[in-house]
């Protein structure tokens, strides 16, 4: 895709990264690894752009992010960062994420 083609995705507040971007892995918009909102010419002109979809789904309530909760004794949840909804203590993180993405309101 051409960087016009994702600049829509992008303001919508979804990751958006170039395939190869100086050799590197990189996300647009100033996030780890990114060089900012700098473009050179060869970026506005590739056409290995790219919408990157989220691994899991967002909150069925109120659709913020989400992020794995640990406790000391090694149980893990999902936890949702704007309303604070979680899943049930699970044994592994992966397990965590399974119960997340399977959540319905």
């Amino acid at each position: 895709m051409r960087l016009e083609e994702v600049l829509p995705a992008h303001r919508a507040g979804k990751d958006v990264r170039r395939k190869k971007w100086n050799g590197r892995d990189r996300l647009l918009g100033g996030k780890p690894g990114c060089p900012g909102e700098t473009l050179f010419i060869e970026d506005v002109l590739a056409d290995d752009w790219e919408v990157v979809e989220p691994k899991h789904k967002a909150c069925p309530f109120c659709g913020g992010e989400a992020k794995v909760l640990r406790s000391d004794d090694g149980w893990s949840s999902v936890g949702c960062i704007g309303c604070g909804v979680s899943t049930n203590v699970q044994l592994t993180t992966e397990e965590a994420w399974a119960a997340w993405d399977r959540r319905s309101p």
